[in-house]
């Protein structure tokens, strides 16, 4: 195979919030001198499409939007890098990304996006606020479901987070785990913040299990640092003892086992 094909395009930041009217620069950089298109893309939250911004010919400009970016760079030069200019004109989440495409063949590589908010976008002057985290046992039906070897449902819900720049992971007994787990692929706007849902789904040998611990973690960037916010749930088994004293005075004993 062509070494042209494992082609690493290096973009940063992966996140970046800031305020109305502040300038931000994404940068890009990647070690071919073969591949002489670099494209930026936007795209608006809710939007699946990728709206062009602007691309570079070797280092000659095109703007689709030439009020509000600019791009600059030289991609006839090893390691140097290309960056993309946004004026903040307004409120806006947007994901920036970019795509290197080589003249000769057509290929075309994808940078990992950058997620951009920008502060008051529902509320001026409005902070940064941490999630409230809740897990959810599975239900009481699915608990009394006469079909043991079915899966048991965990819902995890983080609200009244803003902005939305979070993730979602699960661990079970400490240990991360990814099978089963289904998250929302994007928050949710919730009034003037956001909530998320990750449901995992579990054998009920595992959930039963005595011991076993489940924790929900969402991790949320603040525009500084990324924290860690998390919540965890596990199985109790409870037992009840019933005496019951029948009328000739003899005494049965009857051992009900709950699970809650």
């Amino acid at each position: 195979a062509s070494p042209d094909l494992c082609l690493e395009v290096r973009q940063s930041h992966s996140d970046l919030i800031t305020k109305p009217g502040k300038k931000v620069e994404i940068f890009c950089s990647h070690d071919k001198t073969d591949f002489w298109i670099m494209l930026w893309y936007q795209r608006s939250p809710g939007d699946t499409a990728m709206n062009l911004v602007g691309c570079i010919y070797n280092k000659a400009v095109t703007l689709e939007y030439k009020t509000d970016f600019n791009i600059s760079g030289d991609l006839r030069l090893i390691k140097n890098h290309y960056i993309c200019e946004y004026l903040l004109l307004e409120s806006s989440s947007l994901l920036f990304d970019i795509k290197m495409k080589r003249c000769a063949n057509y290929d075309a590589y994808f940078g990992q996006g950058t997620k951009l908010t920008v502060l008051g976008e529902y509320k001026p002057g409005r902070s940064p606020t941490t999630p409230t985290v809740e897990v959810f046992k599975p239900s009481a039906k699915e608990c009394n479901d006469p079909n043991k070897k079915r899966k048991k449902t965990l819902v995890c819900v983080a609200s009244g987070f803003y902005p939305d720049h979070v993730s979602v992971s699960w661990m079970l007994n400490g240990v991360q785990t990814g099978k089963g787990v289904a998250t929302d692929s994007t928050a949710k706007r919730d009034g003037d913040s956001y909530r998320i849902t990750s449901r995992l789904k579990v054998q009920a040998k595992d959930w039963f299990r005595p011991g076993n611990r489940f924790t929900c973690t969402v991790s949320f960037f603040n525009g500084t640092i990324t924290t860690p916010h998390s919540a965890s749930v596990s199985c109790t088994l409870v037992s009840f003892f019933l005496f019951i004293t029948c009328s000739r005075g003899g005494v049965r004993c009857f051992y009900l086992l709950l699970f809650s």
